[in-house]
């Protein structure tokens, strides 16, 4: 019963993810891989901060078992990167009606690499959705495939894989310490990647944002004692 009451609730969070992430793209205009910074990096500090009141971190785990610890980070690492130069291209609610095809990758995936058994019921419901899915994507009589559509069932499989090492990984290490791992993975590789345009877009855009609201209610407490 548990794992259904968990699986509700990470659906629940990946489509709030989705949309805060919209919503932040559209407020925030720099390019993908800083979105992709942003976040993770932002992660990686909360992780690190709350870290030891939920088990810890092994920072020597990713000696104990690199190739584990490995696959999530790039998996991780370019699932995010791709899943937000694809979402850019798309409203919040069609990225998620795309990225839903996570639960088919993971479930194929998972077939070959978890020994997992389905029921013709669950079959037949990731066939659905799948139907779905594609039938979004039909206008006009015809279906046509939007490129951003794409590019996010593409993300959606790096993170199929992400799920499966993940769960391989829950094996030997604990949550906290892959998330850490995983997160910082995905920060660390924007940066070596495109430093360039990461710390102009963080000197640029994000930190005048991030100090706008403060100017702003500076410039107001003035203006009302004037």
């Amino acid at each position: 019963m548990y794992w259904l009451i968990f699986t509700i609730f990470a659906i629940i969070s990946r489509a709030t993810y989705s949309i805060s992430s919209k919503l932040l793209s559209q407020d925030i205009k720099v390019a993908a891989q800083s979105h992709a910074l942003l976040l993770t990096g932002s992660s990686a500090i909360l992780v690190l901060i709350f870290g030891p009141f939920f088990g810890g971190i092994d920072f020597l785990s990713i000696f104990k078992y690199p190739m584990i610890i490995g696959a999530v980070m790039l998996s991780c690492s370019f699932g995010n990167i791709i899943f937000f130069n694809g979402q850019k291209l798309l409203d919040a609610s069609m990225t998620q009606i795309a990225f839903s095809s996570v639960l088919i990758w993971g479930a194929v995936l998972s077939l070959f690499f978890l020994n997992s058994t389905f029921s013709i019921y669950q079959i037949f419901g990731m066939l659905l959705l799948l139907a779905a899915i594609i039938f979004t994507q039909y206008e006009r009589r015809k279906f046509s495939f939007n490129k951003g559509v794409i590019i996010i069932m593409t993300a959606a499989i790096v993170f199929a894989i992400f799920q499966v090492t993940s769960a391989i990984a829950s094996r030997y290490v604990n949550t906290v310490t892959y998330l850490f791992y995983a997160n910082l993975a995905t920060a660390t590789l924007v940066l070596v990647l495109n430093p360039k345009t990461s710390l102009k877009d963080f000197n640029g855009r994000l930190l005048s944002l991030l100090t706008a609201e403060p100017r702003r209610e500076l410039s107001k407490s003035a203006s009302t004692a004037s």
